[in-house]
């Protein structure tokens, strides 16, 4: 597995947290971005939407041994994006903050630093073995993750119109500087 260490710029999401339920992330995903696309279309927000970006990314703020999961899914805002908290509390979907474990609807800001990113290729459902070996990778790297910022999937197709093993997804785990 190739790791890269980049610098990412500080940037900002929108995203909707929800509890998993049965370790359905498909469902969850989808519900997330039902909520997410409304909130969009309500507020004509599409050309606040980073062009450039991935077709969605999510956010795992939850140790893969946690009992209950919870799953940010979403998309990157531009930084002068009339998207705030406040807007967002007007939607009537609860918003949520920093690490608070609830569900709604979020404005995630996430902080510059170094990353340690890999490609995983193929189904969804290989990701989690796939953030494993990265972890493995980082150890033997002599790369200490940082705790103070949550690991990132960015998925850079859609997988409503490309095949499964076309899925192409990058796996971004914050890591301390050296």
């Amino acid at each position: 597995m190739a790791i890269t260490i980049r610098h990412i710029p500080a940037h900002k999401s929108l995203v909707y947290r929800i509890r998993v339920k049965d370790s359905d992330f498909g469902a969850a995903a989808r519900s997330a971005f039902a909520q997410i696309e409304g909130f969009i279309a309500k507020h004509s927000l599409q050309s606040h939407l980073v062009k450039e970006a991935p077709e969605s990314i999510c956010h795992c703020p939850n140790a893969p041994s946690d009992k209950v999961a919870y799953y940010e899914s979403g998309l990157l805002i531009a930084d002068e994006t009339p998207v705030t908290d406040a807007l967002v509390a007007e939607t009537g979907i609860v918003p949520v903050a920093g690490s608070d474990m609830g569900e709604g609807l979020a404005v995630r800001a996430v902080e510059e630093g170094e990353w340690a990113v890999t490609v995983h290729t193929g189904s969804y459902s290989g990701i989690g073995a796939a953030f494993l070996q990265a972890w493995d990778e980082l150890e033997k790297m002599g790369r200490k993750f940082d705790g103070k910022r949550i690991p990132e999937e960015r998925y850079m197709n859609d997988c409503h119109k490309v095949k499964v093993e076309e899925l192409v997804t990058e796996l971004m785990v914050p890591v301390q500087s050296a």
